[in-house]
């Protein structure tokens, strides 16, 4: 790529079927993405640290991504407290 643009940069393609590709020249890049329950991120070559995808809000709700689940200020509706 630095040949070819002679210079340095990078690029994250996505397709229309969600598969994500990424390429870069310089020494480093910061990216990030998240597919399904998974945040995958990186800054050096060949890394990809995975991790759950946690929203969260002012208003207390929050989505730690796995099977869906949903907490309020600490309640899960399955009848614990999460713990």
């Amino acid at each position: 790529m630095a040949d070819r643009v002679q210079g340095y940069g990078g690029v994250i393609v996505l397709s229309n079927s969600g598969e994500v590709a990424l390429s870069f020249t310089t020494e480093r890049m910061s990216w990030a993405w998240a597919k399904g329950d998974e945040l995958h991120s990186g800054i050096n070559p060949g890394e990809d640290f995975v991790e759950p995808v946690v929203i969260e809000t002012s208003n207390g709700f929050h989505s730690n991504g796995i099977n869906g689940g949903i907490e309020v200020n600490g309640f899960n509706g399955h009848g614990n407290n999460g713990e």
